[in-house]
């Protein structure tokens, strides 16, 4: 199994991170949920793929000189992907076929782009699965042919009732 992160799938589920929540975001459930994936994805030895986009914006909120330690943990836990020349095909492929959505579905056109490269480089880097807790960026790890699934409320076996799980065991 392969899955991919977004940055509030990271964000949650990491002790160093000052959250700042956003108006009626329940912190402590987020990150339980967050905590029940990375736990669940590390038992079911899936391969997790976390962007190099989503590093940067995770990095954005730490202290400069805990960068390194960070860093280390993160390359430690996770594959760090990173955005090349096929990411950057596939990204551009997305951001055409966001162009027709109403403009509340597209969202800040800022985040919608870094989205969008999260995305691309996770599904290039071989995700099946995206996990995310936004609607939108799920709506796009759809639009990229992945699973996109919202953080689990809670533990189980992530990858049962998958029909393509015997396929999508990569390490």
């Amino acid at each position: 199994m392969i899955a991919g992160l977004d940055t509030q799938a990271l964000i949650w589920a990491m002790p160093w991170w000052s959250i700042r929540p956003k108006q009626n975001q329940d912190v402590e459930e987020m990150s339980r949920r967050a905590r029940i994936l990375v736990r669940t994805l590390a038992s079911e030895k899936a391969k997790t793929i976390v962007p190099t986009v989503v590093v940067s914006e995770f990095l954005a909120g730490i202290s400069e000189g805990k960068h390194g330690e960070v860093l280390s943990a993160l390359s430690s836990k996770f594959f760090c992907a990173s955005f090349d020349i096929r990411a950057a095909d596939l990204a551009a492929r997305l951001a055409m076929k966001t162009r027709g959505l109403p403009k509340a579905e597209q969202g800040e056109r800022q985040i919608l782009r870094a989205d969008i490269l999260i995305v691309a480089t996770a599904k290039i880097a071989g995700a099946a699965v995206f996990y995310s807790n936004d609607a939108r960026c799920r709506k796009l790890a759809g639009l990229a042919e992945m699973k996109a699934l919202d953080l689990p409320t809670h533990s189980e076996n992530l990858f049962e009732n998958n029909p393509a799980s015997s396929e999508l065991d990569d390490g």
